[in-house]
């Protein structure tokens, strides 16, 4: 895939002034997130040398900068263009087991046509550690290295910590709801999402004060296009606030509730930053009433609004990657209370069918990996393998109105 890269910080270079200028400022000297190539020669040994220095970057992710002449002090030296995105991605998808997902963007030589650079952008895949030439790689502070056994069953095994984590956030997360179960009317939704590997301080830079602004920033790029539901963000966010961890804007309604009062339990909603990263959505619409009469009343699990606010949260996971420059995975769960004899809203209003077989258990929870390029692509695969077994339970999953959203 070859795309533009857009980051707050002007990282990577876009274009060939900016690259030069990361030159001369000592920005593109090989590091642990950073490679240069003078060339990228034809031939099986330099492809095979290529996976593996993807494979070794797809650890905590990284750059890797071809055009720039390591040997005379990273001097700008334009490439061939023609084709060479195209074996990169070729490279990291059949030459690396599990295939790498790579990202590239070209930069134009301003004196030569055709030729230019190639910035190609190595996630921190959620799969690492990825093995080339039958050996798995890492990265050192500049060059790479073959990992031994030991090295790799730690990892592996931290990352099987770091997914567990996401179960604990979603967990701890759904017990700070503000209305006691006995006192709730509708099932509530909420949506974790944690950065992996997690990271202390991760978002200081990005909210530099006044907070607001970065905070509103962030929120307002997450919206879409498509039916409207509510409660929404940003659009129903009244009140903001510094939390314990971070920032945080909610609903009226979760205002009321905080004070004692009895707020409308279907206009509440609350999203929280950390400063660590982690992201925090509580909802109280996952399930509406459907009144037929006085005495009788369908409830519904309100498809659109979950679907969509889930989707909401992964766009903002990936906006937050891009602010922050970040190119690790995300860890994200969701987690819906209320869900006893409900049946979906969207089948329900397209055949007011109302069927013998309800939902038969309170609460539903599902955790997922993603990295970057998956996020970037579209929020519909991590959609899916979050809220995806629940739809199939509710036999709505083939309703365009659902599809739509796993696309």
């Amino acid at each position: 895939m070859t795309l533009t890269f857009h980051a707050a910080n002007s990282w990577p270079p876009s274009t060939e002034e900016a690259l030069a200028a990361a030159a001369k400022t000592g920005l593109l000297n090989e590091t642990h997130t950073v490679d240069i190539k003078r060339e990228l020669p034809a031939g099986d040994a330099a492809n095979k040398e290529l996976a593996a220095d993807i494979a070794s970057f797809a650890i905590d992710g990284g750059y890797i900068f071809i055009g720039v002449d390591e040997d005379h002090g990273a001097a700008l030296a334009p490439v061939q263009l023609d084709g060479l995105a195209e074996r990169i991605e070729q490279v990291a998808r059949t030459r690396i087991d599990e295939p790498v997902n790579v990202t590239s963007a070209s930069i134009a030589s301003i004196t030569q046509p055709g030729r230019g650079y190639l910035v190609v952008r190595v996630p921190a895949s959620p799969r690492a550690p990825h093995m080339a030439s039958h050996r798995y790689w890492a990265r050192g502070d500049k060059t790479k290295y073959p990992m031994s056994d030991s090295q790799v069953e730690l990892l592996m095994a931290q990352r099987a910590a770091w997914a567990a984590n996401a179960g604990d956030l979603l967990l701890e997360w759904m017990a700070q709801d503000p209305i006691a179960e006995k006192s709730r009317e509708n099932g509530h939704l909420f949506v974790v999402a944690s950065p992996v590997p997690p990271r202390e301080r991760f978002l200081l830079p990005v909210f530099t004060a006044p907070w607001l602004d970065p905070f509103k920033e962030l929120l307002s790029a997450t919206k879409r296009a498509g039916p409207q539901f509510q409660p929404d963000f940003p659009d129903s966010l009244s009140n903001f606030s510094r939390t314990p961890n971070g920032w945080a804007g909610s609903s009226y309604a979760v205002f009321v509730q905080r004070d004692g009062g009895r707020g409308r339990e279907d206009g509440m909603l609350k999203v929280e930053i950390s400063e660590d990263g982690v992201l925090r959505l509580m909802c109280g619409r996952a399930t509406v009433d459907q009144q037929h009469t006085p005495l009788d009343s369908t409830r519904l699990v309100f498809d659109e609004l979950c679907l969509g606010l889930t989707a909401r949260m992964v766009s903002l996971a990936g906006r937050v990657s891009e602010k922050a420059g970040f190119l690790g995975s995300w860890d994200f769960g969701v987690g819906l209370t209320g869900l006893t004899s409900t049946v979906s809203a969207v089948q329900w209003s397209r055949t007011h069918w109302r069927p013998e077989n309800f939902y038969p258990d309170d609460r539903y929870s599902a955790t997922t990996r993603a990295d970057v390029t998956q996020i970037e692509a579209s929020a519909g695969h991590v959609v899916e393998q979050l809220l995806g077994r629940l739809m199939r339970a509710l036999s709505c999953d083939d309703f365009p109105d659902v599809k739509r959203h796993f696309a």
